[in-house]
């Protein structure tokens, strides 16, 4: 399981704003399809919820970044 989110910052107001920083996370995580549907589903809310949580994990570490730091 593959998810990604864009990220960009913005400088500016309205008309005006340009774009000054993009970057991309993903989160990715471990998937087996089971027989069973209830447990199917179950385990692609688990990789769904691993996935986010990598990535959320990512969004936080870049915004703990100072200034002029970020790659």
């Amino acid at each position: 399981m593959r998810i990604g989110m864009e990220i960009h910052l913005l400088q500016g107001v309205g008309a005006e704003q340009k774009k000054v920083f993009t970057t991309t996370v993903e989160g990715i995580s471990d998937y087996r399809a089971q027989p069973d549907s209830a447990t199917d589903r179950a385990a692609k809310n688990r990789a769904i919820r691993e996935a986010g949580q990598e990535m959320a994990e990512q969004v936080a570490a870049f915004l703990r970044l100072p200034a002029g730091k970020a790659e």
